[in-house]
């Protein structure tokens, strides 16, 4: 068993716990796992989830079908365990995960593979990104892993004592997703406004800045996204309620800013939360939670 590779920490809000391996969990009808090959290898491709069509060309009655191009089997992981782990989208996880343990060829773009598989009609997308494709790496890759919580460093979000700065969201402007939605949403709701728990993000090269639009967001599912050098972030705010954010910041890692450099001009993420919201963020220490691998094999094919 290797050394850490540490891909990110995990937050520190309500992550979802690991489905017990032994726990019965539904499985794909039929399901087919291929290695990439160096030219197929596709960096950043979401999964693909509609319905086939029968002989007859009634998708109504047809299989639902997930499709995954060429990941690492730790993203694999990360989607089974970490974002879908109960079946239902965790709206606060975090950007990146920790993973411990298990052969280096788990992270390697040498070794992604493209995943295809099909569940039963009215199956959500979030239980085949969930409990079935646990199933099916436990299955197929021999996967067997536990949760472990460790101490570590992390950064505590507080609120500044002149009180937060924050933006209610107006009831009515962004509309609720439906957690078990089978196909992937539109950008915008049908009624033209935006999605509820969404953030959409636009980052610069150049000036290494970052752009953040979120609607009707919990604080616990913004924390993730206040991480500074690869650290989780715990939410001490006491606030609840649902809120609106637009933030303009300096790219965790980028150049500090300069006032004779105008591409640079964007503050750090800490100063932004200060100033815009009211909201401190400092270095702390808390738990941090991992994924150990205890035992994986690369799959045959079929």
């Amino acid at each position: 068993m290797c050394s850490a590779r540490v891909l990110g920490v995990l937050s520190l809000v309500l992550i979802p716990a690991i489905f017990a391996q032994s726990q019965a969990r539904p499985t794909f009808e039929v399901a087919s796992i291929k290695a990439c090959k160096p030219g197929e290898i596709v960096p950043g491709v979401q999964a693909r989830i509609g319905n086939g069509k029968n002989s007859s060309g009634n998708a109504a009655n047809s299989p639902v079908t997930l499709t995954l191009e060429c990941r690492p089997v730790s993203h694999l992981i990360e989607m089974a365990y970490i974002r879908y782990a109960d079946g239902r989208p965790n709206t606060t996880a975090p950007l990146k995960a920790n993973i411990d343990g298990g052969p280096a060829w788990i992270d390697s773009d040498t070794y992604r593979y493209a995943v295809t598989a099909k569940a039963e009609v009215g199956t959500s997308q979030a239980v085949m990104r969930g409990p079935m494709l646990q199933m099916l790496l436990e299955d197929r890759f021999n996967l067997k892993l536990h949760h472990e919580t460790r101490p570590g460093p992390a950064f505590g979000l507080t609120v500044a004592k002149t009180g937060p700065k924050l933006q209610r969201t107006v009831e009515g402007s962004c509309v609720p997703k439906d957690p078990d939605q089978q196909t992937p949403l539109p950008r915008q709701a049908p009624n033209g406004k935006p999605w509820c728990s969404t953030v959409n993000y636009v980052s610069s090269r150049s000036t290494m800045t970052g752009i953040v639009d979120a609607f009707g967001m919990t604080i616990g599912e913004m924390a993730p996204r206040f991480s500074q050098q690869g650290l989780p972030v715990i939410d001490r705010t006491g606030l609840d309620g649902r809120y609106d954010f637009h933030l303009e910041y300096l790219r965790d890692g980028g150049p500090p800013p300069a006032d004779s450099d105008p591409t640079h001009a964007a503050p750090p993420i800490a100063t932004v939360l200060q100033q815009q919201l009211g909201l401190i963020l400092k270095p702390t220490r808390g738990p941090v939670d991992f994924i150990v691998i205890d035992r994986v094999e690369k799959p045959s094919e079929n």
